[in-house]
C-alpha cells in the first residue's frame, strides 16, 4: 500500500512539474518585443503575423529549398565556385554593389546562398534529368550570351517620355542616367547593366528589348 502511495505522490509531483514548466514556457513565448503608447506586441501575436504573411512563407520555402538541395548536394558545389560568381557581381557594380543588393533584397550573405541555391539546382537538374538531343536544339535557339546595355529605371511614364524625347533631341544617355535614373546601382556608371538569360531580377520585357539591340 506504501509502495502504490509513493508512486501516486511521484506521479502526481511529476505531473505538477510538467504543468509549472509549461507555464514557464508559455509565458516566455509570450515576452514582450515591443512596446508602443497605449500598448505592447508580444512574441506570440508577432509570431502569428509572421506566419501569415506571404513574405515570411516564402522565406520559409527558399530556407527549405536551399537546405533540401544543401543536402542532397552541397558536395558537387564549392565554396570557391560561389565566391568566384559573388566577386564577379561584385567587379560588375563596383561601388554601386551595396546598392544593387539592397535594392534586390538581399544581404551579402542571403546573396551568396542565393547563388549557391542556383548551382544547387542545376546540380539537381543534371542529376535528376536527362537532356536529350532534341532538347538541346531547342533551348539554343532561345539561348543569348552575355549582354550589357544602358538602361535609365523612371518611376512613372511622364519622366520616362521626357527622357525618350531628350535623348531625340541628342542629349547624352550616360548624363541623363545620372540625373533621371533610380536605379542607384547604374544611375552613376551612365546605366550600364550586364546579365545572362538565366537571370532572375530582371523583367522579361527589358530583357527580351535588351536582346533585340544592335552592337553600339
Amino acid at each position: 500500500m506504501k509502495k502504490k502511495m509513493r508512486l501516486k505522490v511521484l506521479l502526481a509531483s511529476t505531473a505538477t512539474a510538467f504543468l509549472l514548466l509549461s507555464g514557464c514556457q508559455s509565458n516566455q513565448a509570450d515576452q514582450t518585443v515591443a512596446t508602443y503608447s497605449g500598448g505592447k506586441v508580444t512574441e506570440s501575436s508577432f509570431y502569428k503575423e509572421l506566419k501569415q504573411s506571404p513574405t515570411t512563407k516564402t522565406m520559409l520555402a527558399n530556407m527549405l529549398i536551399y537546405r533540401a538541395l544543401n543536402h542532397a548536394y552541397g558536395k558537387s558545389v564549392s565554396t570557391k565556385t560561389v565566391n568566384d560568381a559573388y566577386d564577379s557581381y561584385k567587379q560588375q557594380y563596383g561601388e554601386n554593389f551595396d546598392a544593387f543588393l539592397s535594392q534586390n533584397g538581399f544581404s551579402r550573405s542571403s546573396f551568396k546562398e542565393s547563388l549557391r541555391t542556383n548551382f544547387l539546382s542545376e546540380v539537381a537538374l543534371k542529376k535528376l534529368k536527362r537532356i536529350s538531343e532534341s532538347q538541346l536544339k531547342a533551348a539554343w535557339k532561345t539561348y543569348q550570351p552575355k549582354v550589357t546595355v544602358q538602361h535609365i529605371l523612371t518611376s512613372d511614364e511622364d519622366t520616362a517620355k521626357q527622357v525618350i524625347s531628350d535623348l531625340a533631341a541628342g542629349k547624352d544617355f550616360a548624363t541623363l542616367a545620372k540625373t533621371d535614373s533610380i536605379d542607384t546601382a547604374t544611375k552613376d556608371n551612365g546605366g550600364k547593366i550586364s546579365f545572362e538569360s538565366n537571370n532572375k531580377t530582371l523583367d522579361a520585357t527589358f530583357k527580351d528589348a535588351a536582346y533585340k539591340l544592335k552592337n553600339g
